[in-house]
């Protein structure tokens, strides 16, 4: 079987591979793979090698790998991959010296490494003190270092289950604290930042005052520069809760050795686990709110994943099976210099880059979810300052009315309980639980109205003392609102709801319309289809309007012969 010939392939009965796999090692290397794909072909196996891969369709993912170790030439004709069959064992000296060779080639040959990396956090855990004890530093002012930032899920978080920083115990974790009473995943993190030789470590239910709101919205506004100037973040994506750990054991990797002939090195028919989407993209850790911000802030990330240790830098995606992956799209969230690479890719595509984000991050889960407007704040920063505009609560006054223009992508919505010095508007996703999606609407198809417009958005302060419930004014949306009139599905009309108390026609007599935006046609406004938002009064007899929906209307039924006053929307 010249499994090394580049042009390889083969086929085989289901019934023949299985019996062959009982004596044969490749073919039971083959047979695992078909079993680990979990895709049916009928009665046939067909394995095609594509590059160092082997694959069970042409345009399929690898489900093996043609390895062989570095330095070694298995023959001219084998083509295969440089990297090991066997992974080294989790927090083994193997493991943590690949980790300080990719960062030493990060830091002596690209541009990643932060600049600021010695301003310290308002507090950063010392871990460089004798084991077994760390403590907290609570002044940073004198101090220039690189720190290490941790990235984690909480897990359940009703009693507080794991060791935090509270008022009552700031002071004794000033002194010390024994590394043994701290839960799994943050020793964790210390074991890796002392491998990696950086003495401090920054850990959110550490280095925050948890019953403090002041710091806590404090130390939420200062996430951006936490995760940029970190020297690198610990992601513990394989870590279920803070009490899970990630340096955990795994399975061992299948392989069988190979040789062209007697003279040749060995090469290795292996499986194939480099997946970073499925491994680090779509685990449990990446489906959390906070997350997205993190690793788009983070200059530099190191995944502990289930099946292998993953690098990511501003050069792409590094495998511990020594594998290099560009993922263009990763690449965008994973820029050091976030948003540069995306804008730089899309060129005029700014809309649809910060629609494919929101849209996203509508998905992610939170343990409270009045952070939804707060966990993106730092990554939203970054948006306004390279769109060169102005705006917030995820909308863009350049970009206006495609900002505006979300709808709910599925289930109805939910509106999140703030409080109430920090009310989110009605006209923003982030009022919500639950995912979004933007209008489809052709670029240059579209004539935008000037019936709507944002007040209040030409100071960033404004903005940022209204997410932390320290100004009583937000962001306002003024708008000219007109009735809706005798629109129905029936008569080409495309009306949805956000909410579900709000969805029937015949219990809104009061539904209105502002209109957005119009399609570029030579037909009467009658006949123009328009983008609207559809909104209803907040309070019987006041001038104040919440947004309830979008749709799509035809001219004949907006009501146009109403007031031209601009009237506030909340």
């Amino acid at each position: 079987m010249n499994i090394w010939k580049e042009n390889f392939s083969t086929n085989d009965l289901v019934s023949d591979l299985v019996a062959s796999s009982r004596t044969c090692e490749l073919c039971n290397m083959f047979y695992l793979g078909f079993q680990r794909s979990k895709r049916h072909f009928g009665v046939e196996v067909r394995y095609f090698r594509r590059k160092s891969s082997l694959l069970l369709e042409r345009n399929g993912a690898p489900v093996l790998s043609l390895t062989t170790i570095p330095g070694s030439k298995p023959a001219p004709s084998a083509a295969v991959r440089i990297g090991f069959p066997r992974l080294p064992p989790p927090q083994s000296s193997s493991q943590f010296e690949l980790c300080r060779q990719w960062m030493k080639d990060c830091n002596s040959n690209h541009k990643c490494r932060p600049i600021a990396s010695f301003h310290l956090p308002t507090r950063v855990i010392d871990v460089h003190m004798d084991y077994p004890y760390i403590r907290l530093i609570t002044d940073t002012h004198s101090l220039s270092s690189d720190y290490i930032v941790l990235s984690h899920r909480w897990g359940n978080v009703g009693n507080m289950p794991f060791l935090s920083t509270f008022h009552k115990n700031i002071q004794e974790f000033e002194q010390g604290i024994e590394v043994s009473e701290l839960p799994r995943t943050f020793q964790d993190a210390i074991i890796v930042t002392r491998e990696l030789g950086i003495s401090y470590l920054w850990i959110d239910s550490l280095c925050i005052v948890q019953d403090d709101e002041k710091d806590w919205h404090d130390e939420s506004q200062k996430m951006e520069h936490i995760y940029s100037s970190a020297y690198c973040t610990i992601a513990a994506t394989c870590a279920t809760s803070a009490t899970d750990g990630f340096l955990k054991s795994r399975s061992e990797r299948a392989y069988v050795t190979m040789r062209v002939n007697r003279l040749n090195e060995p090469f290795y028919v292996t499986e194939a686990i480099d997946d970073f989407r499925g491994d680090v993209e779509e685990s449990a850790l990446n489906q959390r709110g906070w997350v997205m911000q993190e690793r788009a802030l983070s200059n530099r990330t190191l995944y502990f994943a289930e099946t292998q240790l993953y690098w990511e830098c501003g050069e792409g995606v590094r495998c511990e099976t020594l594998t290099k992956i560009k993922n263009r799209k990763a690449a965008f969230i994973g820029d050091p210099r976030f948003p540069s690479s995306a804008l730089s890719y899309y060129k005029g595509g700014r809309i649809q880059f910060f629609q494919y984000l929101y849209e996203k991050y509508s998905t992610l889960a939170f343990s409270f979810n009045s952070d939804r407007p707060i966990a993106i704040r730092g990554l939203e920063r970054r948006l306004l300052k390279a769109f060169e505009t102005t705006g917030g609560y995820g909308v863009f006054r350049n970009y206006l009315g495609r900002s505006l223009l979300w709808q709910r992508r599925d289930s109805y919505l939910c509106r999140i309980d703030f409080p109430c010095h920090r009310m989110i508007p009605s006209w923003s996703w982030m009022a919500y639980k639950g995912s979004i999606r933007y209008m489809d609407i052709p670029f240059g198809a579209v004539e935008w109205s000037t019936d709507v417009d944002m007040i209040g958005v030409n100071d960033s302060a404004y903005y940022e003392e209204a997410l932390d419930g320290t100004s009583s004014s937000y962001l306002q949306l003024f708008a000219i609102v007109r009735p809706v009139q005798g629109a129905t599905e029936s008569n080409g009309s495309f009306l949805i709801f956000d909410q579900s108390r709000a969805s029937r026609l015949e219990d809104l007599p009061l539904l209105s319309c502002i209109v957005v935006g119009k399609q570029k046609s030579e037909s009467k406004q009658k006949d123009q289809m328009h983008f609207v938002l559809l909104v209803y009064p907040k309070w019987a007899g006041y001038d104040t309007y919440e947004r309830i929906g979008v749709g799509l209307l035809f001219g004949e039924y907006i009501g146009w012969s109403s007031s031209t006053e601009r009237i506030c929307i909340q």
